[in-house]
């Protein structure tokens, strides 16, 4: 992916709900899975056209201006597709993984393992955000102007624990690679609390969120050396079992790790987001 992204961080009082946003532009086509992460996202898209983000039996959302995108599990396909070659201008909200249901007052079965449309959620000011960042001069501008119209979900809501944001940070920063008795003793929580915790906070489960957290790291190697082996990304990446972290991997990419050794652009990154191309149409 060709694209062109910058980042701005969010005021001190949205931190709690969002890491930072980025604008993205270039040109893209084709269709992509997109690989889970551990972020929520907000997409403006300031060029619409034939777009289409759709899940096998869960949805198909077609062309929106705004979309919000919950976590999803690591088997779960998501396909992004761009028929045509299309110049791709957009702003993009980075939440962190409880931030949409925080901020919006979304339950868990209204985001998690979905795609929206954000037209139902903000009604009347839908097109009139969505003009006003279109129009904004710069990224640094569409950053106040989005700021400025997200003020008002800041009343009445949630903020989770920084105890809980402190168990984010220890697996991100050890890139997923610790077990969950290992969390357990670090946190002095037993694994039953820390299952209740990530259910109540993300929807997701504590050893769903570390492999997926894992895998990216994994697949962030693979995409930066094309010479490892897969055995040796394996063990790097905490897989004492090479044919578990295949099983894993095929499960992440519905295709076989060794796909990515055979074709160097397999994988393309956006920013956080890892895409794996699947046509060029």
């Amino acid at each position: 992916m060709n694209l062109k992204v910058e980042i701005q961080l969010p005021s001190p009082v949205f931190k709690p709900y969002i890491e930072y946003y980025k604008y993205i532009e270039g040109y893209l086509s084709g269709s992509f899975k997109v690989i889970p992460a551990t972020n929520e996202e907000m997409y403006f898209h300031f060029n619409p056209g034939n777009y289409i983000i759709s899940s096998p039996g869960k949805y198909a959302v077609l062309n929106p201006l705004i979309h919000f995108q919950g976590l999803q599990g690591y088997s779960q396909e998501v396909i992004s597709h761009i028929p045509s070659k299309s110049y791709i201008r957009s702003m993009a909200v980075v939440f962190k993984p409880y931030g949409i249901q925080k901020l919006f007052r979304l339950t868990h079965a209204e985001i998690s393992a979905y795609v929206i449309d954000a037209e139902e959620l903000f009604r009347n000011s839908y097109q009139h955000i969505w003009y006003r960042l279109q129009n904004a001069s710069d990224p640094g501008e569409m950053k106040k102007r989005l700021e400025n119209f997200l003020q008002s979900f800041l009343k009445n809501n949630h903020v989770p624990t920084l105890f809980f944001n402190h168990i984010l940070e220890r697996i991100k920063w050890s890139k997923g690679l610790l077990t969950i008795g290992q969390l357990c003793d670090e946190m002095h929580l037993t694994p039953r609390t820390l299952q209740r915790k990530f259910k109540d906070e993300t929807g997701m489960s504590p050893k769903e969120f570390l492999q997926i957290t894992r895998l990216n790291y994994a697949l962030n190697i693979l995409q930066s050396d094309n010479n490892l082996s897969l055995t040796e990304i394996s063990y790097m990446s905490g897989y004492y079992d090479q044919s578990h972290f295949i099983r894993d991997i095929r499960k992440l990419l519905h295709a076989p790790p060794g796909i990515l050794k055979k074709e160097k652009q397999a994988l393309d990154r956006c920013d956080n987001r890892v895409f794996m191309k699947v046509s060029e149409q």
